[in-house]
């Protein structure tokens, strides 16, 4: 009973630890130019969508909301991968 109560944990442990690993982009001018690099670098079909999420994260900045311009960062970061 123990080593499956110690094996549950084990598991609950890593697989929170996978969640959070990935961290949220920050919203300052060094990611924004980071982003902006990805942005311009996306393939033709996916640069329109990606440069409307930048667009949006611009303007959260410029207003100040930096979780909501992290959002749109992390959007465009993703929408400008190739596939």
């Amino acid at each position: 009973m123990m080593k499956k109560l110690i094996a549950a944990t084990a598991v609950v442990l890593f697989m929170s630890g996978a969640a959070f690993s990935q961290e949220m982009k920050m919203c300052d001018d060094k990611t924004v130019k980071m982003v902006m690099a990805e942005v311009e670098g996306a393939p033709t079909d996916k640069k329109e969508m990606a440069m409307a999420e930048f667009n949006k994260a611009k303007m959260e900045m410029e207003a100040s909301n930096s979780k909501d311009c992290a959002k749109h960062l992390e959007k465009a970061s993703k929408l400008s991968m190739k596939p």
